[in-house]
């Protein structure tokens, strides 16, 4: 369920609008906020339309209709999710090594288009950092990218994206390890999942 703020607006002595035809104009679209800036000349508004709708004008007129409800349906990526959970310490780099290599995935270490990295020399805060699979070194310039890895405290967060598509099982092992973690809850798409919903979508794959 979202909430959506229903708000009418007049301009008024419109001298000159612009619009992206390439996104194009919806009827019914949700527009994100209204972006507006005061000149010497009057006001100057853009609006997504979903397209840039952008208005010259000497005034604005706002009435605000009461809000909205709707029902969102849930969706899921199949290319990144966040994980949160209470932890000791945070997963070191070889604890992700070790996990993998006990699956039988041979995965390495490394940063951006770079070659396989000694496992020495990948550091405790590794966000910003790739695991990819030996064989794919020479095939994509990424892996599994850590976008976000922090330990604040007991209060554990990550995000991770996987930035090649050919490695999607490796995804999804990364999913079933963080899916152990204590009193994990899992953000994918627009869904925040227990640990039994979150193994319960990663089930999906293994089909």
């Amino acid at each position: 369920m979202r909430r959506i703020r229903d708000i009418e607006i007049t301009a008024q002595g419109v001298k000159s609008y612009f619009i992206d035809w390439e996104e194009g104009f919806f009827t019914g679209n949700c527009c994100q906020g209204i972006e507006l800036i005061e000149t010497e000349q009057g006001l100057t508004f853009t609006l997504d339309v979903p397209g840039t709708l952008r208005v010259a004008c000497t005034s604005l007129e706002i009435l605000q209709h009461p809000d909205g409800k709707e029902i969102v349906q849930p969706w899921f990526s199949s290319t990144d999710f966040s994980a949160y959970a209470i932890l000791q310490r945070l997963p070191t780099p070889e604890d992700w090594m070790n996990h993998f290599h006990e699956q039988g995935w041979d995965v390495v270490w490394r940063y951006y288009h770079s070659n396989e990295q000694a496992l020495d020399r990948v550091p405790n805060d590794y966000t910003g950092w790739f695991l990819q699979l030996r064989s794919r070194l020479d095939e994509n310039p990424q892996g599994l990218f850590f976008k976000h890895c922090q330990l604040e405290g007991e209060k554990f967060s990550l995000s991770l994206y996987n930035d090649d598509p050919a490695i999607q099982r490796l995804w999804v092992e990364a999913g079933k390890y963080v899916a152990n973690f204590p009193k994990v809850s899992v953000w994918c798409g627009n869904t925040i999942m227990n640990q039994t919903e979150w193994l319960a979508h990663l089930a999906q794959f293994d089909t």
